[in-house]
């Protein structure tokens, strides 16, 4: 099992780190950003069925987990077809959801969220079993990962980094499902890949805005952050709020 790149090294470091996990891989963030939105758009325009018995996937309000699945298949195909087939999707449990054929070191795990909201969430193993057993294999829970936050059928923000197993924190209640990723995990190693989707992301993802001011929002005919950025007003909330979506769309973050 191979060792955290980040593993002993200062916090203040770790940003500089994942700058050059991401630079030394194989998968550069424009051919990632082309992928994803590729087989993002492929999805909803997938037909089920045949003839008049046919219909869009975006007909159906789908969960987001079985939207996640979905794309996870077509990101796989997608890659293969931009890259020669030096990858495909994982196979077997061993392996990473997307596959480089030629050093494995450099697969890739996919995760997928349909919450409103740029959190990252996994299944309560993720954490749990660290913390049950300190010498769990952690090999196919370690390493690069790319992440994808959405909405409905609307991309929020693609991130491409390196998350370990140890980055996870499972819910405390016995009863709760999901683990967690640690703030610093966002912070230091996961970059965001930028683009003009973010202008199509719901308003609620932006930091501040909460159920009441997201209802007034709606009121007024603002969904979407491009909504937003051209939504004439002399409000200074809205206008504090444009800042804020500014801000986010250059870098991908609420600092």
């Amino acid at each position: 099992m191979s060792k955290s790149p980040y593993l002993d090294q200062q916090k203040q470091d770790w940003l500089q780190i994942t700058k050059r996990l991401v630079e030394i891989h194989p998968l550069e963030s424009n051919l990632i950003l082309d992928a994803v939105l590729t087989a993002w758009n492929t999805l909803w325009e997938t037909r089920i069925g045949t003839g008049e018995n046919a219909f869009l996937l975006q007909e159906m309000n789908l969960p987001a987990q079985v939207t996640g699945f979905f794309f996870e298949k077509l990101l796989a195909t997608v890659l293969k077809n931009k890259t020669q087939e030096k990858w495909r999707g994982g196979t077997e449990k061993f392996e990473k959801d997307l596959v480089f054929l030629e050093d494995s070191q450099f697969s890739i795990e996919l995760k997928t969220s349909g919450q409103l909201g740029l959190k990252l969430f996994g299944n309560r193993s993720y954490g749990k079993q660290l913390e049950e057993n300190p010498k769990v294999d952690k090999v196919n829970r370690s390493g690069y990962f790319i992440t994808v936050n959405f909405y409905g059928s609307t991309l929020s923000l693609i991130r491409f980094g390196w998350i370990d197993h140890e980055d996870w924190v499972s819910q405390k209640s016995e009863t709760g499902q999901a683990s967690t990723l640690k703030e610093d995990t966002y912070t230091y190693k996961l970059i965001a890949i930028l683009g003009d989707y973010q202008q199509s992301a719901n308003v609620g993802i932006l930091k501040g805005v909460g159920a009441k001011m997201l209802e007034s929002l709606r009121e007024q005919g603002i969904e979407t952050i491009v909504q937003l950025l051209n939504y004439s007003s002399t409000d200074s909330k809205i206008e504090k709020l444009k800042k804020i979506a500014i801000a986010w769309l250059q870098s991908g973050r609420f600092d």
